[in-house]
């Protein structure tokens, strides 16, 4: 059976850093703005979010780690989202 604790968890996560960085639809979009420009290709907020799992992915094959866990399942969250 699934923990709900750590997807309730997640959406705590999600809220607290809104709070301190602003929403997040908008951040992954300014996000993507800037990598479109760096990359020199189109970069989608979807892209960010896949990103960002592709890197926490990467952590967590090295060290097994509770906020690894928690961002990969708030940064599937907010790709699921932006797609709204």
């Amino acid at each position: 059976m699934i923990d709900m604790n750590i997807l309730e968890e997640a959406i705590e996560t999600i809220k607290e850093r809104g709070s301190e960085y602003g929403e997040a639809k908008e951040n992954l979009g300014m996000t993507a703005v800037m990598w479109s420009i760096i990359l020199d290709t189109d970069v989608t907020a979807e892209d960010v979010c896949k990103c960002m799992i592709a890197l926490k992915l990467m952590r967590w094959c090295e060290t097994s780690n509770h906020d690894t866990i928690l961002d990969i399942i708030g940064y599937a969250a907010l790709g699921n989202e932006v797609n709204k």
